[in-house]
């Protein structure tokens, strides 16, 4: 039994329970796989906050190192491989790395310059937390995931890109960058976030001051400029076809926007709460608003590009009814509907009579129909309008305007049917 037991302890003696397998030039790598000989870069001993100065100033990690005659290919930087390392400036990192493990430079508050290679495509946890002497960040367009608070606490960054391919980011990813004001966002079709507070720029929204998307977004994700209130101008490319809900609710200075011509959807509660908003380009590609998506806006000049599309917009009367401004430009609309109903009517009773065609005798009084009912719904609006607004000069004159034209329509609607 003794025997047995001494064979024990000499075997513990004999594992190495260090993070790393074997140390090159400075710098602690663990195998990864024998198969391949891939390694990650790691911190020195069993403890990793143990290892707060092993790694300082500059940096240079190569693609590849020889230990013990074998060629090894370095692909990561390992969890907490530079944790608490405050006296390192900077890191270059090489093309063969494919990961960032979490809370891999965590605390190093003197790292000032970066580059995260075009190989990368995640970056874990907390991987840049408190890296509070960094200024810029790149994220490269291989780069598909960003993690939970990878960039925290990094007080000095004032400017960050975020690539092409990035579909996943963490929440609070850039919470506590105080000194954060401009974003370039390339990313084509990031995630919905849930929730204003699991969006990245949570807590420092109100510091940003420009924010520019790239030519290859495609959405723009939910509550991804909640709450901007510094953001005075926005440009959206035109590769965007949506924009999800409350993606700009309560950017309170934003003063105008256009809408380009690839958009087809806007979300509810989009462009809510932006009473700055007076001006507004809405392109014939829009099929869809969402509720209330411009409510609380003080909307007074709406651009129309296509009338024929315009009118077909499931949810119209999120953008027109917000204000007594916007009810006023919806009334327009309606009567534009009610013009173009009593076209199709003379229309069809025109090629009735001339070619005898029997069949438009039901689109005749099919659009009659619906002349009707616009009547009823234009004389009701109307009605609102007077009671709720108590409008004078130019809007009670187009309104007094209004009641008298869709009479007259509705006129042109039952004599049109009545040729049929």
């Amino acid at each position: 039994m003794k025997k047995l037991f001494s064979l024990f302890i000499a075997t513990l003696c004999a594992l190495n329970i260090w993070a790393e397998d074997f140390e090159v030039d400075g710098i602690y790598y663990n195998i990864l796989t024998d198969k391949t000989n891939e390694v990650e870069v790691t911190y020195r001993g069993d403890v990793y906050h143990y290892n707060t100065n092993r790694y300082i100033e500059t940096v240079t990690i190569p693609s590849s190192v020889t230990y013990n005659g074998t060629t090894y290919c370095i692909t990561s930087i390992g969890n907490y491989a530079f944790h608490s390392c405050k006296g390192l400036t900077s890191v270059i990192i090489p093309n063969s790395v494919t990961s960032i493990g979490n809370y891999a430079f965590y605390y190093c508050s003197g790292l000032t310059s970066i580059t995260i290679p075009n190989s990368v495509t995640s970056i874990g946890n907390c991987a840049f937390y408190n890296c509070s002497g960094l200024t810029s960040v790149t994220i490269p367009n291989s780069v598909t995931s960003i993690r939970v608070s990878a960039f925290c606490g990094c007080s000095s960054l004032t400017s960050v890109t975020i690539g092409n391919s990035v579909t996943t980011i963490g929440n609070y990813a850039f919470y506590g960058c105080d000194s954060l004001t401009s974003v370039v966002w390339n990313a084509k079709n990031v995630a919905d976030f849930s929730s204003s507070s699991s969006a990245p720029f949570y807590n420092i929204r109100s510091n940003i001051t420009s924010f520019t998307f790239g030519d290859s977004v495609q959405h723009i994700p939910e509550y991804l400029c909640y709450e901007m209130s510094n953001l005075m101008s926005i440009t959206i490319p035109n590769s965007v076809t949506s924009i999800g809900e409350q993606a700009f609710y309560g950017c309170n200075t934003l003063t105008s926007i256009t809408i380009p011509n690839s958009v087809t959807s806007i979300g509810e509660l989009a462009f809510a709460v932006c009473p700055t908003l007076t001006s507004i380009t809405i392109p014939n590609s829009v099929t869809s608003i969402g509720e209330y998506a411009f409510s609380g806006c003080r909307i007074t000049s709406v651009y129309i590009t296509d009338i024929v599309a315009w009118c077909n917009i499931s949810g119209l009367e999120y953008l027109m009814t917000c204000n007594s401004n916007n009810k006023k430009l919806y009334l327009n609309n309606e009567l534009i509907t009610m013009g173009a109903l009593c076209e199709e009517a003379i229309s069809a009773a025109v090629k009735l009579l001339v070619d005898n065609d029997v069949k438009m005798k039901e689109s005749v009084w099919e659009a009659d129909k619906q002349i009707d009912q616009k009547e009823r719904d234009i004389e009701t609006l109307c009605m609102k309008l007077l009671m709720q607004q108590q409008p004078v000069a130019s809007d009670l004159r187009t309104i007094s305007s209004a009641l008298k034209m869709i009479s007259d329509m509705e006129r042109i609607g039952d004599q049109a049917s009545d040729i049929a």
